[in-house]
């Protein structure tokens, strides 16, 4: 969506550092949610090698956290997530 309103009011005869910056939102939005799958995704890596030598309950609830995490998540961010377009 930044990418596309960028590229919209440069179309429109906005010079790119100001149609950059009328998008900022926009892109830190964009930053935000891909920081967060980062996260979430090294995270649940992690998690798998370190509950090989964990012991089953810790691991159980090692996993839950992460479950919590990633659904708080999604609830905080779902009206960023249901404003995806990919083309």
């Amino acid at each position: 969506m930044a990418s596309s309103h960028i590229n919209n009011q440069v179309k429109k005869g906005i010079d790119y550092e100001n149609a950059w910056n009328n998008s900022s939102l926009l892109l830190v939005n964009a930053s935000e949610a891909h920081c967060r799958a980062f996260i979430v995704e090294t995270y649940y890596a992690v998690l798998l090698e370190i509950i090989k030598t964990a012991s089953p309950p810790l691991g159980k609830v090692l996993i839950e956290l992460c479950e919590l995490y990633s659904a708080n998540t999604v609830l905080k961010m779902s009206g960023d997530l249901l404003r995806v377009n990919i083309n």
